[in-house]
Formats: structure tokens, C-alpha cells, sequence
């Protein structure tokens, strides 16, 4: 793991999307990542690389909506651990036939953009080294250029049995309705420090001096209000380092933000209505 992606790092460890297919949702993330089920309870899936951290979780609601607007996930974005697993990976996608989004490249990383089966946007992505990162006054700087995505095809090798054991969550970007009120959830309760903004539309923030552990924008908005009877995000994890753990709490009382259990897990709702499980907090 890098060092922006340890327990002493604040960080979403995985996601949890409701599903109206399993058997698809399923099937695309084997044939996609090589995913596996990794544990089974209460009619969720949680899938990931094998041997690997639980990643993507699925629960199924045969009842629940298809939604390809308005959802309060913009991607979520899963980091390889080479250049040469990113070669790997769109060579193999290439094969798979599904839906393909865009590729680029954001100066501190190249990454490719798709869609699972049921529109839930998804960013593969690797990081070039972080000594190579640009930063003025605070702010890194990310571009969005063409990626050399044919340079990438011929690298990829042709046996593929799935992204590796080490890929983890690299981030997560949001759609939001209101940058004021997502700035003082982000920023002034959960602790993220701003390092990019782009005009008034979004906001990149993180831990640790990582171009970017959680993004948010206004440019489609979110429909909170039937996000839960929707397909989509239902939930994330964010790790809570032990060491920042009364700090965060604090923030989260003096916001007058209140904590839940469900079980043995604490969560919040996000801006948006997302349940967020707070890893290490009781």
C-alpha cells in the first residue's frame, strides 16, 4: 500500500452500491476486474481481487429503481499498482465488449473512465510518483489531457486473470447540489484539507498531500431526496485514523453532526444522504 492509503491516512476504503441485477452486476465485475465474492451477509456481496481488501459491495434490491441521472455518485476510483496493471487492464476491457467512457491524463496520473452495467460511473486509474507532482501555493496541479491509450494497449499483455491483490479505493468523487454546504461537511467537519478548486463548480480535497482523496462537483445535480430508492451509492467507508479520532469526533459534535450504529458499525449521512461508515470510530 502507498503511504497515501494507510490506517494513519483518512481515506474511503470501499463502496457499497445498491443493485436491481445481481447476476449482472456480478458477472460484470468478474469479467471486468476478475473480482471475486469475498464475503457473503444479509443479501450483500462484497467483491474484491482475490486475496484481496473488500473493494465493491452489492445489495440487491429487485425493487429499486434504474437510475442513469441525478445520482449522487460522479465515480469512484480504483488504483492499480503499476503502469503495466493499467496496460493490463484496458487490453483485457477491450475484450469484454462493456461500455467504455473516456481516457486521460491528469498530469499526477492516467486513468480510463467506464461504466458497470448499471451506469454506476467507475475511474481505473494509476498515480505517477508523487515527486513529480505539481504543486503552487497549496493547490496541486491536475490537467485533463488526451491519454496515450494506444502506447498503453501494446504494453498490455494478453493472459489476464484480474486487477492484482493490491488495488485499493483511490478516491471517490460526488455529485452535490451546494458547494458552500459540501465545503463545511468535507472540509470543516470531516477534516480534508482543500487542495484543488476549480472555479465554483468543484472542489478536490484529501489527506496527507494526495491530489485528492474525495472530489465533489455541481455539474449534474443530485437528487437526495430519492437517492435511496434509486440503484446507485448507498454507501462508502472512510477510514478514521485512531490518531485523529477524538479531533474527529469533535468536529463532527461541534457540527452538530450526529453518529448511528447499525450492528457493530458507526456511520453519518453525507450532503447527499449517503451513509457513510466511519471505520474506528465506536
Amino acid at each position: 500500500m502507498n503511504q497515501f492509503h494507510t490506517e494513519e491516512v483518512m481515506h474511503v476504503e470501499s463502496v457499497l452500491l445498491k443493485v436491481k441485477d445481481k447476476r449482472a452486476m456480478l458477472k460484470f465485475y468478474k469479467d471486468a476486474f476478475g473480482f471475486e465474492i469475498l464475503k457473503e451477509e444479509d443479501n450483500i456481496f462484497h467483491l474484491g481481487p482475490k486475496e484481496g481488501k473488500i473493494l465493491v459491495s452489492l445489495l440487491e434490491d429487485i425493487n429499486s429503481t434504474l437510475s442513469f441521472d441525478n445520482k449522487p455518485l460522479y465515480h469512484f476510483a480504483l488504483l492499480l499498482p503499476s503502469r503495466q496493471d493499467l496496460a493490463d487492464f484496458i487490453r483485457n476491457y477491450i475484450k469484454t465488449r462493456y461500455p467504455y467512457v473516456g481516457a486521460s491524463d491528469h498530469s499526477v496520473s492516467e486513468a480510463i473512465y467506464i461504466e458497470d452495467v448499471e451506469g454506476n460511473g467507475i475511474e481505473i486509474y494509476v498515480d505517477r510518483p508523487s515527486f513529480l507532482w505539481k504543486f503552487n501555493n497549496g493547490s496541486v496541479y491536475m490537467d485533463t489531457r488526451p491519454l496515450d491509450i494506444h502506447s498503453l494497449i501494446k504494453m498490455g499483455k494478453e493472459e489476464y486473470k484480474g486487477v492484482p491483490k493490491d488495488t485499493i479505493m483511490g478516491h471517490l468523487h460526488l455529485h452535490i447540489n451546494n458547494m458552500v454546504e459540501a465545503e463545511a461537511f468535507f472540509v470543516d467537519a470531516l477534516g480534508f484539507k482543500k487542495l484543488l478548486k476549480y472555479g465554483n463548480s468543484a472542489l478536490f480535497v484529501c489527506d496527507f498531500s494526495y491530489h485528492h482523496h474525495i472530489a465533489f462537483n455541481t455539474w449534474a445535480k443530485s437528487n437526495k431526496e430519492e437517492g435511496h430508492n434509486k440503484s446507485g451509492l448507498y454507501a462508502y467507508t472512510l477510514n478514521v485514523p485512531n490518531k485523529d479520532k477524538e479531533a474527529f469526533i469533535e468536529r463532527l459534535m461541534n457540527k452538530g453532526i450526529v453518529t448511528k450504529k447499525e450492528g457493530n458499525k458507526t456511520f453519518i449521512h453525507d450532503v447527499n444522504g449517503t451513509i457513510i461508515y466511519l471505520k474506528n470510530v465506536d
